[in-house]
């Protein structure tokens, strides 16, 4: 059976029957008595068999009694010791203890029982001390938690206003340069349209201007009709008489949908 070391404080009490199985986070029936190793020793009990087999007062015979370690954090869990059934109450009075004491009660004036008692008070009187400076030190600790989470709050939502305006100004950007872009591209669209405009003029006049220049008299030419006219093809070549008398190949051409040939020289005639 386990020693009790005078340096420890034990925990002892009745756990709940629907927490037995687990008796390291089960429930107590009332509240545990707390008894250091040293008030234990004093009564003469040096290990758990002996506590079980005759008892401190305060304990009931035939009850089923669990002993744990006390914690130093009440975090922490609960440090398993034994447990066992009370079988026996030592009985204190002035000439000492009486170890055959069962069902007795136990006479509250005599003064190991008072003794035993003031330790009792001020061993609950320490640990209630001890558990309301805990409790004075979480509460800091959660003021203090709420502060950090209030500001980092505030300073997630100036990030989040922060970030949701310059989205928009991207975004604002984003669409005056697609505007530009667009109106680039019409304007390009158009310039090019006149560009093309103006170029199918001047090829026009400049075109005139080679068949004036450049003009043949019809009976130097071959007798074209439109059937023979219709019937060529871009690229064909075309018999054609100049004012020396020399037959030269002229190429056939369709040029914005007016028909030309063109002799070797680059001279254009329009039919």
């Amino acid at each position: 059976m386990q020693q009790i070391d005078s340096n420890k404080r034990y925990e002892i009490g009745q756990i709940k029957k629907d927490s037995i199985d687990n008796p390291t986070t089960g429930e107590y029936v009332n509240n545990p008595q707390v008894l250091s190793g040293e008030q234990l020793l004093s009564y003469g009990i040096t290990n758990w068999n002996e506590f079980f087999k005759a008892s401190p007062p305060g304990f009931h015979v035939g009850k089923l009694y669990f002993v744990f370690q006390c914690r130093q954090n009440p975090d922490e869990p609960r440090k398993y010791i034994t447990h066992g059934t009370i079988s026996k109450v030592k009985a204190y009075s002035e000439a000492g203890l009486k170890d055959d004491f069962s069902n007795t009660i136990t006479k509250i004036e005599a003064p190991h029982n008072i003794k035993f008692y003031k330790d009792q008070i001020n061993e609950l009187n320490s640990e209630c001390r001890r558990l309301n400076s805990k409790i004075d030190s979480l509460q800091n600790e959660l003021m203090n938690a709420k502060e950090k989470q209030l500001m980092a709050e505030q300073e997630l939502s100036k990030h989040i206003g922060l970030n949701d305006a310059i989205n928009q100004k991207e975004q604002e950007y984003i669409n005056a340069i697609e505007k530009v872009q667009k109106e680039q591209q019409e304007s390009s669209n158009k310039i090019m349209e006149n560009l093309m405009m103006l170029a199918q003029q001047g090829l026009s006049i400049w075109m005139q201007t080679q068949q004036t220049k450049n003009q043949i008299p019809i009976q130097n030419a071959p007798a074209i009709n439109d059937d023979y006219v219709n019937s060529l093809k871009e690229g064909d070549t075309v018999k054609i008489k100049n004012a020396n008398g020399t037959v030269e190949d002229w190429t056939f051409k369709i040029v914005n949908d007016k028909k030309i040939i063109v002799s070797p020289s680059g001279k254009m005639k329009s039919f």
